[in-house]
């Protein structure tokens, strides 16, 4: 990852070449991603630590190693998703004990999902969970929508 800049030279036999060799530059990409990209979990309200949880995988497929990893975030998409969906510490290794992935390597978000207790039956909280690779404007995200139901 990261700006890279280099030169190509154009070689022939019994070719006349001009402008070689030619200037390069841009950035190198990862192949990571977060997995599954959606969440349907369902709970009664009032589950607390009985909720339901969900282990997503960021993986590096690529060749090269990650830029830094942060920290992953909830965003609230109905109101009172983010006091619903919680990421669990104990488990998760992206952004706490793993800061960036090498070739093939993983690192995982554990997510809990507790409907509040005074949440009513068909109750449907919404947030996205995000991961970013990266800093400025050469930060790439990875997110997985989440859907609850309360029962």
């Amino acid at each position: 990852t990261g700006a890279a800049a280099g030169d190509v030279t154009v070689a022939t036999t019994g070719v006349t070449v001009t402008n070689s060799p030619v200037a390069l530059s841009g950035s190198g990409v990862t192949a990571v991603n977060l997995t599954p990209a959606n969440w349907f979990p369902a709970a009664l309200p009032g589950a607390g630590a009985g909720g339901p949880t969900q282990t997503f995988t960021l993986a590096n497929s690529g060749a090269v190693t990650t830029a830094t990893i942060g920290t992953p975030v909830l965003t609230d998409l109905t109101g009172n998703a983010t006091t619903e969906f919680t990421i669990l510490t104990r488990g998760t290794t992206c952004g706490s004990t793993v800061h960036t992935l090498t070739a093939g390597q993983n690192c995982v978000i554990v997510v809990r999902f507790t409907p509040a207790a005074n949440d009513v039956p068909a109750a449907t909280p919404a947030a996205v969970l995000t991961t970013t690779e990266g800093t400025g404007a050469a930060a790439v995200s990875q997110s997985a929508l989440l859907n609850g139901t309360v029962n």
